[in-house]
């Protein structure tokens, strides 16, 4: 946990880094680096992990960057030093901090230097000819994985959990990752994801043992595979075969006897007999079904056409109840105008309010103390449907602070998974220095331990887990004046490092049922123990500013169904 004091530097430098720092914020970090040689050494370290964080994320050809940097270097360290140490504002006064300005600057061009030398050594060294691009994969930006601090060994999600009882004491939660292993459900129906991409639909009593991130054993009970074309080569295993996955949607059946009842429902599937004995595989269409025995023998089987497809299953899940629970929700349904305190929505402890407190920064206050509720503006439509016409709250231009208290706590010291929605929005136009942001606090340490996500002066998205030393941006870019729905994924553990994960949608993108395969941004944090239970929203800046229909929720669609219609199919 980090000291308030701590804690406001490096929001200040992180603000700095990321082109969002104000006047008034200048001179207070002026004033913090002039008096303490720690917190400069601490802002060279610093400086050196944003640059290496970026260029981590970045696409480029690795040639024209190897030649680039190194031309650079050699030839533009005086006026890099020039732009980073001038950017900190007016001079400050003569003797100490002036030359420690000019210390600063020196340490962090040497130290960037050896970063970048370190990275190109890296790329030259580890990277194919494609260049970067060939280590993201065929799926794009959004497939490129954040550095870690251990290799996971999760290699799928329970992404879907209607009336589950499980075997095991331990209780499998929603939106949980899943670790090669036994899954036993009694009763109630589940929809597994493979990070390889296929989706497996269990309905109890089944067991089914997760394998891979592209392989799986059906030891008793019903599956459906739905396996789109990035993960073909899928492969079920039953007693005495193997199926798999040539692109196609296939429905399992184990009985207790080991006898295995196959039918394709789309695609094709092959089958393989495990024995090795002289049975050749066979390759089955749509509308082919088949039993196969323990032994490897194979029987054709009359197709039965009356076995539901795997979305008309999911849209059943959906008829049967919502998913998980929505802990808190503000939609901003007030009376159109400016307002001192709201206190609608449910699961709030407070109403909203200003900072206060600790939570100030010397004598910084808000432009005003009021919230102005509008209609929700026309281009949140595509998002909001038939409440086009409701409500949202607008910041005008220069800085807001919102905070609210939850009633319900997330809890980043126990093991749990978590999801937070909200829309934003910028007004039209171009302010070098907006922010449109939303962050999840703690009331015992406020300047601790934190969750937040937004949009700094550039349109490449940031979040982070733990502290702002350890934002990440996404390699995705929006444009300015589009409505974005964000939804945040927060996997949190008693023991081991907490997750995040970030989706963002516009307006013409569908919203599915289940969680996303591929994240905006997905990132790992320090194994945190902070309750969050203060959320604040904050609009800095030349533009005006909406938020509207925030969800803090236990599932993927406790946050999202409320949002547009979602779609029922798989993704």
């Amino acid at each position: 946990m980090n000291a308030p004091g701590d804690g406001r530097f490096e929001d200040l430098w992180t603000d700095f880094l990321e082109g969002e720092l104000s006047e008034d914020h200048v001179e207070q970090l002026d004033r913090l680096l002039a008096d303490d040689d720690t917190l400069r050494q601490r802002a060279a370290s610093l400086y050196e992990e944003h640059r290496l964080l970026g260029l981590l994320h970045q696409p480029f050809d690795v040639e024209t960057f190897v030649a680039e940097s190194r031309r650079r270097i050699a030839t533009d360290g005086d006026g890099f030093v020039r732009r980073v140490t001038g950017s900190l504002g007016p001079p400050l006064e003569e003797g100490r901090g002036r030359s420690s300005r000019r210390w600063v600057g020196y340490v962090v061009v040497s130290v960037t230097a050896v970063v970048l030398t370190l990275a190109i050594d890296w790329l030259t060294e580890s990277v194919p000819s494609g260049g970067v691009e060939s280590r993201i994969g065929e799926r794009g930006l959004e497939d490129e994985e954040t550095p870690r601090i251990a290799e996971p060994t999760a290699v799928a999600t329970l992404d879907r959990c209607n009336d589950c009882k499980w075997r095991d004491a331990t209780e499998q939660r929603e939106g949980s990752r899943l670790e090669p292993g036994r899954l036993r459900l009694d009763s109630g129906t589940a929809v597994v994801r493979f990070d390889g991409g296929a989706l497996a639909l269990l309905t109890g009593p089944a067991e089914l043992v997760v394998e891979s991130d592209d392989s799986a054993r059906l030891i008793a009970g019903d599956v459906t595979i739905h396996a789109p074309e990035e993960a073909i080569g899928f492969t079920l295993r039953t007693p005495g075969h193997e199926i798999i996955d040539l692109g196609t949607e296939f429905h399992v059946a184990v009985g207790e006897a080991g006898e295995t009842a196959v039918e394709v429902l789309d695609g094709e599937i092959e089958t393989r007999p495990r024995n090795g004995g002289e049975q050749r595989g066979r390759i089955l269409e749509r509308g082919r079904a088949v039993r196969l025995d323990p032994d490897g023998a194979v029987r054709d089987e009359a197709f039965a056409p009356a076995t539901p497809r795997f979305h008309t299953r999911l849209a059943e899940m959906r008829s049967n109840g919502p998913s998980g629970r929505v802990v808190a929700s503000e939609s901003f349904e007030y009376p159109p105008g400016q307002h001192e305190h709201l206190n609608g929505g449910s699961g709030w402890r407070t109403p909203w309010r200003e900072r206060r407190g600790t939570e100030l920064v010397h004598s910084e206050h808000d432009d005003t103390s009021r919230m102005n509720v509008v209609r929700a503006p026309m281009v949140f439509a595509p998002f909001l449907g038939d409440n086009a016409d409701g409500r949202s709250v607008r910041f005008p231009a220069g800085p807001n602070y919102r905070l609210r208290e939850l009633a319900q706590p997330i809890d980043l010291g126990r093991d749990g998974v978590h999801f937070v929605s909200f829309l934003g929005y910028r007004d039209a136009g171009r302010a070098p220095n907006s922010v449109l942001r939303l962050t999840l606090r703690s009331s015992e340490d406020y300047w601790g331990d934190t969750v937040g996500l937004g949009f700094p002066r550039a349109r490449r998205p940031h979040a982070h887990l733990g502290t702002f030393r350890e934002a990440v941006p996404s390699a995705a870019r929006f444009v300015r004046d589009v409505p974005l729905l964000w939804v945040v994924k927060i996997t949190a553990r008693a023991e081991g490092p907490d997750e995040l994960a970030v989706r963002i949608y516009e307006p013409d993108e569908t919203i599915h049922l289940l969680e996303p395969s591929l994240w905006t941004i997905e990132l790992e944090g320090a194994d945190s123990d902070a309750k969050l239970d203060v959320l604040v929203l904050t609009a800095n800046g030349g533009l005006a500013q909406w938020f509207d229909e925030l969800r803090v929720g236990t599932s993927w669609e406790a946050v999202t169904s409320h949002v547009r219609d979602t779609d029922e199919r798989a993704p």
